[in-house]
């Protein structure tokens, strides 16, 4: 993975994206596409007056991150956010694309606001979304903290043991071990899937995940001291995957875009949005 899609709404939430560079070259990208799609309320005659400025803002940016040591190249469009991001990830399948999680416009409300939410659901792309502070955006009069909010030291990999949790898997193996100082690879027994079966029933049914969960463990290659450690829980996904971030203060949440359970239907799983939206973290989301 040597390039990026960052899109931008030129707010102050996604100004926080131009803070982590460091963290994007840990991940081996070289080059960044900056993105930003002008919506509807450009597309008359007035709006257009506006054009030159967002012209001259994402000039000063391509030049911060090329000062940063990127090749950076820019991209305008007329049409809708969701739209044009989802299109012309298609016409860059391989390129990771990194969204503020909070924002203006298509990036606004976290995954509530429904540009935001069309993006996740239709891309096809490796999606990164940062969280940013919420002071840059709820509080107007105060300052914006720019500190990138991004790391990887504490990472927990979220697993439901489908084809889809593989390619994550594989994604953690090759760009994440190096930075990492801890990993969790956790799946979670949803209390549904264990109503009308018996104790033995159960206990057979903890141990077969239990041993696939090692055997994970088992594969990834320790580096740098790297803490792996695995957690299988039962009951609400979304609860108790919320209670291993707060515990173990994760850092970044992994996971496929496919499968089955808690990741089921890309990202339209309830229990997946609730995850993103509940933990305030940043996540990595490995399409199929």
């Amino acid at each position: 993975m040597k390039k990026a899609i960052l899109a931008t709404d030129l707010s102050k939430a996604a100004e926080v994206l131009l803070h982590c560079t460091d963290q994007y070259k840990a991940l081996g990208i070289e080059h960044i596409t900056l993105f930003h799609a002008l919506g509807i309320q450009y597309m008359n005659f007035s709006g257009y007056t506006f054009l030159d400025k967002t012209k001259a803002r994402l000039e000063i940016i391509k030049s911060q991150l090329e000062a940063s040591g990127f090749q950076v190249d820019i991209v305008i469009k007329e049409g809708l956010p969701f739209y044009e991001l989802v299109d012309f990830g298609k016409e860059n399948p391989d390129d990771l694309l990194i969204l503020a999680s909070r924002g203006m416009g298509f990036m606004k409300g976290v995954l509530l606001g429904s540009t935001a939410d069309q993006v996740i659901r239709r891309s096809k792309n490796p999606l990164l979304l940062i969280q940013c502070e919420e002071k840059t955006i709820d509080d107007a009069k105060a300052e914006p903290n720019f500190t990138c909010p991004l790391s990887y030291d504490k990472v927990l990999f979220a697993t439901d043991f489908s084809d889809w949790s593989e390619q994550a898997f594989q994604f953690l193996k090759k760009h994440l071990l190096k930075t990492s100082q801890k990993i969790v690879i956790a799946h979670i027994i949803s209390s549904d899937k264990l109503e009308e079966r018996s104790e033995q029933e159960i206990e057979t049914l903890k141990r077969h995940y239990s041993e696939r969960l090692n055997r994970l463990k088992n594969d990834i290659t320790n580096q740098n001291g790297t803490e792996v450690i695995t957690e299988l829980g039962t009951g609400k996904p979304i609860l108790e995957l919320t209670k291993l971030i707060q515990d173990n203060q994760i850092n970044l949440v992994i996971m496929g875009t496919h499968g089955k359970g808690f990741i089921k239907d890309q990202i339209l799983g309830s229990t997946t949005r609730g995850v993103i939206e509940n933990s305030k973290v940043n996540h990595l989301v490995i399409p199929f």
